[in-house]
């Protein structure tokens, strides 16, 4: 929009332009008003130098310039937004795709748009903040396969300093405020030559016969099968304090008082299609997520974009009056399936079912070889030729 009104394109000088504000909504005070002293008319009100006008973006800050921060693009140095398929991406996230599922499991093959696409929950908005402020010193997270409990210690993890990840690959250590902190991605596995109950002996050690943890030299986060854990604490008489609290944790669904410095997340009682009073709900923050358009800039180079059904289902959802009606059916639709099989829906099976309806599986390759066939059988290609190309797309697919 251009900031005088009229058709003769210039500023008026007599006239100011109209207030970026009324285009978009989505701007912080600070920013909307630097456009605006940056655009005015009178030199006078304008800034001055290059400098001045530098040092005033940088007090804006990158975190200054949208209301709504995760809306932000961080990309690695060397990395481009143009230069990401994101349909290949999309295929990863599904898990019986063919083209790999990689995406499914969390540090399995770390990808740039892993954080892009990342849905912050309270977990993300107030948990870590209290982590950061030592508040809790052991944090154990249970849930079923997929239900996030990977990614989020990969975020907790990232707000320390000195990060090493262990051989194993199942942990790292790193220090927050100071204080040494170590993860186990996975509390029931073996380690090399010890036995998981050593393993677990050790990473707890830090808290045998303690019953304030955040009196603890050390810090640790966890993510175990409560049973396997219940199993073990059951078998360590230092730990007696702790059993004793995270059975009656569980026994309460929740509702139970822990041990200062103690935090316990159960994802299992978490619901993909619950809002958070304004917030909206996790399914529809990863359809926004994973159909923003910065993600598909790609597309705008193709030549098949505007036959293009995958394009066609990401214009969907961003669409301003459809995009928000198709969500909120679709939450209605796993809705019914928990309440009706008693499902439980996790993070991996939501993604799974977004990339699913996006691509249907398929590459950007195959489209266009679709398109093509369809093309081919318009202009009256002879009915052989139509079924040897049908064959060749089927076999190409499933080579």
């Amino acid at each position: 929009a251009y900031p005088w009104p009229g058709s003769n394109m210039r500023p008026n000088v007599h006239m100011l332009p109209t207030d970026i504000r009324s285009y978009n909504d989505k701007l912080t005070d600070d920013i909307a008003e630097f456009v605006m002293k940056s655009i005015i008319t009178d030199r006078n009100k304008r800034y001055k130098t290059a400098k001045e006008m530098r040092d005033a973006l940088l007090r804006i800050g990158e975190n200054g310039i949208l209301k709504d921060t995760s809306m932000l693009l961080t990309l690695h140095p060397d990395k481009s937004i143009s230069d990401i398929n994101p349909v290949d991406y999309i295929n990863s996230l599904y898990s019986q795709s063919r083209h790999g599922n990689s995406g499914t499991r969390a540090g399995a093959k770390s990808h740039v748009l892993d954080d892009l696409t990342y849905s912050e929950t309270k977990l993300d908005k107030v948990l870590i903040k209290d982590i950061k402020d030592l508040k809790y010193k052991l944090i154990i997270i249970t849930g079923n396969a997929g239900d996030g409990k990977t990614a989020f210690i990969h975020r907790i993890e990232n707000q320390g300093t000195d990060k090493i990840a262990y051989q194993s690959n199942n942990g790292s250590q790193f220090f927050i405020n100071g204080v040494r902190f170590e993860s186990n991605y996975d509390g029931s596995q073996d380690e090399d030559d010890k036995l998981n109950d050593d393993v677990l002996a050790e990473f707890l050690a830090p808290f045998n016969g303690l019953s304030d943890y955040t009196q603890a030299g050390e810090g640790r986060v966890i993510a175990i099968n409560e049973g396997r854990l219940v199993d073990f604490l059951t078998t360590r008489p230092e730990l007696k304090k702790l059993r004793e609290n995270i059975e009656e944790y569980f026994y309460q669904e929740g509702h139970a008082e822990l041990i200062p410095g103690l935090m316990v997340i159960n994802l299992n009682l978490r619901s993909v299609t619950a809002r958070d009073g304004d917030s909206p709900s996790l399914l529809a923050q990863q359809v926004k997520k994973l159909t923003r358009p910065e993600l598909w800039t790609k597309c705008q180079g193709c030549p098949i974009a505007d036959r293009c059904y995958i394009k066609y289902n990401v214009d969907t959802f961003q669409d301003s009056s459809a995009g928000d009606e198709v969500i909120n059916r679709l939450g209605w639709l796993l809705r019914t399936i928990v309440y009706k099989r008693e499902l439980h829906i996790t993070m991996r099976d939501m993604r799974s079912m977004i990339a699913w309806m996006l691509t249907r599986d398929y590459s950007c390759e195959e489209v266009k070889q679709l398109i093509e066939y369809v093309q081919q059988k318009k202009k009256g290609t002879d009915l052989c030729t139509a079924v040897i190309n049908a064959l060749k797309l089927v076999i190409g697919a499933y080579a």
